[in-house]
């Protein structure tokens, strides 16, 4: 392949932020090896769980839930870059009363709630002043966890670290522990995750969806027949092992757009229940990774225009 793919969200900040806490607290793919290896959160029994039910509450709620079945603890964490604009008003509407009733209904009325802000190492000195503000408004102490701004040694290897602000402390003492000296996620383990965000932009769910229909695709190229699927297994599988808390419905429109634009790998039947994932012997791999490198930047608005002109050619060709 003569095309070097360079996608945008590689280096976006936020996605950053939030993969990093996924692969501390679920099993990651060794890219040397390719054998799954549980996080360093997860071997303490902190393990990134995906509550539904925010999308039909339609309320701010935060970026991830670590949840602490043993402890009986659930860890709401909400990633921030920077300091927002009016930080105690942005940060504690994700922190309400709202929120911590939507995990006390999903896991259990058993449950701590801990609150996080998740920012980086450059940036977390700005919001120290405003963490007492926060507690007050939302009733709960608020932790500030923080992650190295690039990779640093870690023995033979490299990797992020996530640490903690001194105060306060956490109930569980090995999670305290591992935060004081560094939770580790080596580079060998760590991919931006983008579809890990409920607000995913519609080009990040094409290329995710592109990636994994090719996979499949490239997988019937050793049977030498195409493989019938009904698409909400299809999106099922692909939800629970991403994992994502976006709505089906979102990943069906994509999946429509990345079968519209790329034939060659999958077809949707006329009823629309059906998908047929074709051997991929017949996708220029050069244009299909090109395409996504362009996917990846274009504009807000403009990934509709894109999608409809290259569509539109595909017909025009057949």
């Amino acid at each position: 392949m003569s095309h070097h793919l360079r996608l945008d969200y590689l280096e976006d900040p936020h996605i950053r932020l939030v993969s990093l806490v996924h692969y501390a607290a679920y099993p990651a793919k060794s890219k040397t090896t390719g054998n799954p290896i549980p996080g360093k959160l997860m071997e303490i029994g902190y393990v990134h769980e995906i509550p539904e039910v925010r999308i039909i509450f339609r309320t701010p709620f935060p970026d991830i839930v670590l949840i602490n079945k043993r402890e009986k603890i659930a860890i709401l964490l909400d990633a921030k870059v920077d300091l927002p604009e009016k930080p105690v008003e942005n940060i504690s509407k994700k922190f309400s009363d709202i929120t911590f009733d939507i995990v006390y209904e999903h896991f259990g009325g058993n449950y701590e709630i801990e609150c996080v802000i998740l920012t980086y190492e450059s940036k977390y000195h700005k919001f120290i002043d405003y963490l007492s503000p926060i507690e007050q408004k939302i009733g709960k102490p608020m932790f500030l966890w923080y992650a190295t701004d690039r990779p640093v040694p870690y023995g033979t290897e490299e990797a992020f670290l996530i640490k903690k602000r001194g105060t306060p402390i956490h109930r569980d003492p090995e999670l305290e522990t591992a935060l004081s000296h560094g939770v580790p996620i080596l580079l060998d383990r760590y991919l931006p995750k983008p579809l890990l965000d409920i607000h995913s932009k519609d080009r990040h769910i094409f290329i995710e969806l592109a990636f994994a229909l090719f996979l499949k695709s490239t997988e019937r190229m050793f049977s030498k027949e195409p493989e019938d699927i009904r698409i909400r297994t299809f999106l099922e599988r692909f939800k629970r092992d991403y994992p994502s808390p976006l709505p089906l419905e979102r990943l069906i429109r994509g999946l429509k757009d990345v079968v519209a634009v790329f034939p060659e790998i999958g077809e949707i039947s006329r009823s629309e229940a059906v998908l047929k994932i074709k051997t991929a012997r017949n996708l220029d791999v050069d244009r299909f990774l090109r395409m996504l490198d362009e996917v990846s930047r274009l504009e807000k608005g403009e990934y509709k225009r894109y999608i409809r002109k290259h569509t539109e050619k595909k017909i025009k060709s057949s």
